[in-house]
């Protein structure tokens, strides 16, 4: 269980670290302190991180790419963009919640998708999520 939490904390500051590919915990600790000038920007940020990660662990996605941030840091970026974008309220929480799970599943397809070929991914599950929600 202590393990689980550990892998979990470590998912989340990871995720915000990988906007910049870095794995550095003091950075993220700095971004995710920056996040928050907006307010509601940093929590529903904050939000999407935690949902796709809970839910990639949670349907047994693998744990290492989890833990390393590689599929939260475009839902963080989803969750910023639609924070400063919209007005804060549930109907948001909702759509941040929605479009932090389909971010996740974007990410996978690419990431099996596109990484077959050796090429890589990185920010297109972003865009999409981004500019359908918009």
């Amino acid at each position: 269980m202590a393990d689980n939490i550990k892998i979990y904390y470590r998912s989340v500051l990871n995720s915000y670290s990988q906007v910049f590919f870095s794995d550095s915990r003091i950075f993220s600790v700095i971004l995710i302190v920056v996040s928050f000038a907006d307010l509601y920007a940093g929590l529903l940020g904050l939000l999407a991180v935690l949902v796709t990660n809970l839910t990639g662990f949670a349907m047994g996605f693998d744990r290492q790419t989890v833990a390393k941030g590689l599929f939260g840091f475009n839902s963080l970026l989803v969750g910023l963009g639609l924070g400063i974008y919209y007005e804060p309220g549930f109907v948001l929480i909702l759509i941040i919640i929605l479009a932090s799970i389909l971010t996740l599943f974007i990410s996978i397809s690419l990431k099996r998708l596109i990484g077959k070929y050796s090429l890589i991914y990185l920010i297109v599950p972003f865009i999409i999520l981004t500019l359908l929600f918009i």
